[in-house]
């Protein structure tokens, strides 16, 4: 359990014995003026009558609670260690709905700037966001996995430091971490969206400067031709004898140019 307990790095896990339950598991809070996730590891192991809880940084996420202990407020002080535990695992739950819905408030504002901007910088926040809700989806699952466990003792007849009365709590808190889970898949396919939008937005714009550099393009390759063959050094051409055989060319051209771009606007081409 202290090797547990000091390796903050390891996977949330639950060890049940026939008096004592130890699990550890991870807190994440949106880390201020960063698109990063703070994350913290929380250690509980509960006997019959006692709760004790180790936390990894000096913070504190259970003031609320320990002033409702020492105010008698609700049934806390009525209830045993089990229902104290729920509560903390309750707060800790939130501290995850806080972090979601940080995520998606950012979110919000990038797939508005995807639509506005097709800067790449744009698209490093995208991914960076996805490895966020990817961290959060792999502290989540072993916590409802625990959850499980713990709502799961009720049928072992082992561990006995929980009422009977109090599982449904537990089930509950099941519950919210499948909701959580879900909530961060809808999210993950919001990025996805925002991702693709941002690829299209950029083939679009591709795709325009193509069509016009097309159409450019197109309207000079008569006009080149034109000055390809007035070009030719033969010394006998009739038309280079014309007094106003150069102003009669360029109007030609000109003439060409404009019925191309007539064309291609009847066409809708741009």
């Amino acid at each position: 359990m202290l090797a547990d307990i000091l390796n903050t790095t390891r996977r949330t896990k639950i060890e049940e014995q026939q008096d004592s339950l130890f699990f550890n598991i991870k807190s994440l809070l949106p880390s201020e003026n960063s698109d990063s996730i703070s994350v913290e590891q929380i250690s509980f192991l509960i006997k019959e009558g006692i709760l004790i809880s180790f936390q990894e940084k000096r913070s504190d996420f259970f003031t609320h609670i320990r002033e409702r202990i020492r105010t008698h407020s609700g049934i806390v002080r009525a209830k045993k260690t089990d229902y104290l535990l729920y509560i903390l695992l309750d707060t800790i739950m939130e501290n995850f709905y806080i972090t979601i819905e940080n995520e998606e408030d950012k979110i919000e504002k990038l797939i508005d700037s995807t639509k506005g901007s097709a800067n790449p910088i744009i698209l490093e926040k995208i991914e960076q966001h996805r490895d966020n809700f990817n961290f959060l989806k792999r502290s989540i699952i072993p916590l409802r996995d625990s959850l499980y466990d713990i709502k799961s003792i009720k049928d072992d007849n082992v561990f006995n430091a929980f009422e009977s009365q109090n599982f449904t709590f537990f089930a509950r808190l099941h519950q919210k971490s499948l909701e959580l889970l879900e909530q961060i898949e809808s999210d993950m396919g919001s990025l996805e969206s925002a991702s693709s939008f941002f690829f299209s937005a950029q083939a679009h714009k591709m795709n325009e400067i193509m069509k016009t550099l097309t159409i450019v393009s197109a309207i000079f390759i008569p006009l080149t031709f034109i000055v390809g063959v007035y070009g030719m050094n033969f010394r006998y051409m009739p038309e280079l004898e014309y007094k106003n055989g150069y102003y009669l060319v360029v109007g030609v051209m000109i003439l060409i140019g404009l019925a191309m771009l007539y064309y291609f606007k009847r066409r809708r081409w741009f």
